[in-house]
Order: C-alpha cells, then structure tokens, then sequence
C-alpha cells in the first residue's frame, strides 16, 4: 500500500531494546497519511562514531556540530548519533488502513513493542488512529 504524507511522524514511545552484543533506543512512531491510512515506524537514531573519540583530557564529553556531515543530536550509551530518527531496518514501518488493529498489534509484537513499558497507552493512540470513528 503506497501512503501519501500527511506530516510528519510523532513519537508515541521510547524504548531501550537490547541483542546478543548491544543495546539500543529505538522510538515508535505514528503517523497520519493524507490518503486515511496510518504509518507505523521504528526509528532511531543514526550511530555516527564512539563518544570514547570525543572526550577530553579531564574526562568529559565534547561533541562536534557534525560527524561527516551528519548533524549530531547527542549521544546514546557508547556513540555518537545523529538528529534525525530514521527507520530502524528494511521491515520497520508498516501502512494501515482504518480497521487494521489486528495486523498492527501483530506487527508491533513481532517487533518486541508489546512488552515495553508504556505500550499500553501508546497502544490506545494508535487504534484510536485505526478507527473508522476517528476519520
């Protein structure tokens, strides 16, 4: 299904997830499309370098502008990362139409977001944003 933007994504939730070496934020987002439908997507930041190379003789932190022309936002554990929250990976935005609660639910399970803290309320957004009451 081909969405036509209506603005910009909103972060509903903000959570740490973790694998076999690392851990990382991600942030879950909603989306309103022009065309009725909604977008879910799991961002994050853009790793841009390991804060170990910015920090000074007496211990603290000292962040560029920009790490090869990329705008840093801050930092996150061990790295540097970017302003800009981009799609996680390949699979990490879904387009629904109105009445597709079941395949989001099944999409963000699959994705690790129903058992974060917070889900919950964020979980309530977006089937109000699924519902026909709402259009």
């Amino acid at each position: 299904m081909e969405k036509k933007k209506g603005g910009e994504p909103e972060v509903i939730l903000i959570a740490e997830f973790s694998g076999a070496h690392d851990a990382w934020v991600e942030h879950l987002c909603i989306e309103r499309n022009a065309d009725g439908t909604i977008s879910l997507s799991s961002r994050s930041h853009a790793a841009l370098a390991e804060v170990a190379d910015f920090v000074d003789d007496e211990g603290g932190v000292r962040l560029p502008e920009a790490v090869d022309g990329v705008r840093v936002g801050g930092y996150e554990g061990n790295y540097v990362v970017g302003e800009d929250l981009l799609t996680h990976d390949d699979e990490a935005e879904i387009t629904l139409p109105v009445g597709a609660e079941a395949e989001a639910k099944s999409w963000l399970a699959d994705r690790g977001w129903d058992k974060k803290a917070g889900f919950d309320a964020a979980w309530k957004q977006i089937a109000a944003a699924l519902s026909a009451r709402n259009r």
